[in-house]
């Protein structure tokens, strides 16, 4: 007998059942699947995701300049300026790319490099991170744009976001034509790991290697909408937006009865400019400015109205009133503030060397290539007289010029303004351009002008580069700033003192007090061995410069590059390489500056077993110079060189170009 008062069991239509399953499922999926990925990224979809170039407004490509402007779209076509930055083609790539592996211990990831239909690609041996912002996991990218043609060629890949690029980690030297890793390619404390910089290129290189770029908001996260107006540095960057005067000079030849005569031609031509308007195009890259700044430079504007210059001076002076205005309130802080003023002066007890020390000597003079616009605020030639970047470059080759393209391209120097007939344009020659003044002989290193006032005191592309502030050496301002003097980078076996006392006796330049290391030991053996990084370089190309080797006793010289050539930066061991191979008996030396550690320490020994069994300075027919701590034997004083070798500055220093 059942009981009626239970409830009885309901029977479940099969669709319900269906309809429940499906529903419970759902809700699985829903909670407890994987996220579901996003379509993988084409090969063909990737090439694309790059800057692009475009012509909006008021903008003209250089192509349409080439209708009236032959010769110089000709001469603009062969400078380094357009190649700055290219749309990867076969005939642009200059790495090798015919399936060859890259792997240094440095990066940590090797890569297969191939190419593909002509173009290049890599292939990473592990996924690169590239995080933030790609969500794009992948090994093999194309590579589709280049920035550099002249010293280092470097190749960007789309990381498939938006425009966003990374770089790949390493780089084309292009004298050497070989490969190198990227953090060898400048003058930076030693490090390891995989660098893509992800980004770099569309938030800094594009500000001055393309022509009116424009960085616009991305709706993806951390990515990057990037537009130029061209790749590299064209026409509209010296002469502005070209779009109106191309109007206006096609109609004057094909008049047209609706033309708008109200178009404005905003091209300028910098030569026509005042001094100061005319360097401010060029300033408008060649600069060291506060990036929150930055916009694009118009020709014949002034420059203030898109550089805020980085001024060393200013910043200390604003510091030193901080520090005066809390001196009293800071209490068990002060300690703090004070460490904060003295590595902006350089003089951290840290271990490293601030930001804008990388950038400036401490008197406020650039260090670094590529502030040349600083430099020449600092030169009495540009703030009291008229020089300017076009009184000694000339960005279009002379038709009249006979020499050969690429030697006119390596600095785009005027033909009248090579050697001394630069400073001679305002300088007289009967007055300037004799021994009587130079107390050099007539046509000797030591009586150009360049070498004694715009000597090589700055640092870029794995070398040394000409100052482009414009000075008269002083002892006094090297104690001061460590910045060597044009003497001592010539004169390498002279010491400070040698210096001080010809500068007093020819041009009545106060001789400083001087230490008795000043007084007894060269100025250049010093900091070759004691020296930051930066200076270290500095005399490392000096060791191997022609007027140098000339003017100085150099039998000692091999023993400092030897040393050199185990040096913790890369870029040091690899100036002080070149500039051995350049000394008699020492072309055949190995060294590798790319080398870890136990290899570079290896080439460094052979170089100086090979300097030590070299027949020495014959005492009897050559004076020894003590000053370069050689014994009456000719050999080093081991003692001396191996204390001053001890003392090396080692702050980290990096030189921002």
């Amino acid at each position: 007998m059942t009981d009626e008062s239970q409830p009885k069991p309901q029977a479940f239509s099969g669709a319900y059942i269906v309809v429940l399953a499906v529903t419970v499922a759902a809700w699985c999926y829903v909670n407890f699947a994987p996220e579901a990925k996003p379509r993988p990224i084409t090969d063909t979809e990737l090439t694309k995701m790059r800057p692009q170039q475009d012509y909006p407004k008021e903008h003209a490509p250089a192509s349409e300049c080439r209708e009236c402007h032959e010769h110089n779209h000709q001469t603009w076509f062969e400078s380094y300026h357009r190649t700055m930055t290219q749309d990867v083609k076969p005939e642009t790539v200059m790495g090798n790319f015919d399936d060859v592996t890259v792997d240094f211990p440095q990066i940590g990831n090797a890569m297969h490099l191939t190419k593909r239909d002509g173009m290049p690609w890599v292939s990473f041996e592990h996924e690169p991170d590239l995080s933030p912002p790609s969500k794009e996991v992948r090994k093999e990218y194309p590579l589709v744009m280049s920035t550099g043609s002249h010293h280092i060629q470097f190749y960007w890949f789309p990381v498939g976001a938006e425009q966003t690029l990374g770089i790949m980690p390493i780089g084309h030297l292009i004298k050497e034509n070989r490969w190198i890793p990227l953090q060898h390619s400048f003058l930076s404390p030693p490090s390891h790991g995989f660098e893509t910089q992800t980004g770099l290129w569309n938030t800094r290189c594009v500000r001055c290697h393309a022509t009116f770029p424009e960085m616009q908001p991305s709706d993806v996260a951390l990515a990057h909408n990037t537009r130029v107006t061209e790749y590299g540095i064209s026409c509209e960057a010296c002469h502005g937006p070209a779009k109106n005067h191309v109007a206006i000079q096609r109609n004057l030849k094909n008049p047209d009865p609706n033309f708008d005569t109200n178009l404005v031609d905003h091209v300028v031509d910098p030569a026509n400019l005042t001094s100061k308007l005319s360097t401010a195009v060029c300033a408008g890259c060649h600069t060291i400015y506060k990036p929150s700044s930055w916009k694009p430079h118009i020709a014949g504007q002034p420059l203030g109205k898109d550089r805020h210059l980085i001024d060393r001076d200013a910043i200390q002076e604003n510091m030193a009133k901080l520090l005066e205005g809390i001196r009293e309130d800071a209490g068990g802080e002060l300690e703090n503030y004070l460490s904060t003023f003295d590595d902006i002066n350089g003089e951290g007890e840290g271990g490293t060397t601030s930001t804008i020390d990388g950038a400036f000597w401490p008197d406020g003079k650039p260090r670094v290539t590529g502030g040349d616009y600083n430099s020449l605020l600092k030169s009495a030639c540009f703030t009291k007289g008229d020089l300017s970047c076009v009184s000694c470059h000339q960005l279009h080759q002379a038709r009249n010029d006979t020499r050969p393209v690429k030697e006119w391209a390596n600095d785009q120097l005027k033909a009248s303004a090579l050697g001394n007939a630069a400073c001679t344009q305002c300088h007289e020659r009967a007055e300037y351009e004799t021994a009587k003044h130079t107390h050099h002989q007539a046509g000797s290193s030591g009586s150009s002008c360049y070498n004694c006032h715009m000597p090589y005191t700055s640092y870029g592309l794995l070398t040394a580069i000409r100052s482009h502030t414009i000075f008269s050496p002083d002892t006094a301002v090297h104690q001061k700033t460590g910045r060597p003097t044009a003497c001592n980078l010539c004169h390498l076996d002279k010491t400070l003192e040698w210096t001080a006392n010809h500068l007093e006796s020819w041009y009545d330049i106060k001789k400083p007090e001087l230490t008795e290391e000043e007084k007894t030991v060269s100025n250049a053996a010093t900091l070759a061995l004691r020296g930051d990084a930066s200076q270290r370089a500095l005399f490392a190309h000096a060791m191997g410069w022609k007027p140098a080797m000339e003017a100085s006793d150099i039998d000692w010289v091999p023993a400092y590059l030897a040393t050199l050539l185990k040096d913790p930066y890369a870029a040091v061991r690899h100036i002080a390489g070149r500039s051995l191979k350049r000394h008699p008996g020492f072309a055949g030396i190995h060294s590798d500056f790319v080398d870890m550690p136990p290899a570079a320490e290896k080439s460094s020994n052979d170089a100086m077993k090979l300097w030590r069994e070299r027949k020495p300075v014959n005492s009897g027919q050559k004076a020894i110079p003590s000053q370069v701590l050689l014994q009456d034997n000719g050999q080093l004083d081991e003692k001396t060189f191996k204390d001053l070798y001890d003392q090396r500055d080692n702050r980290d220093i990096t030189i921002v170009e």
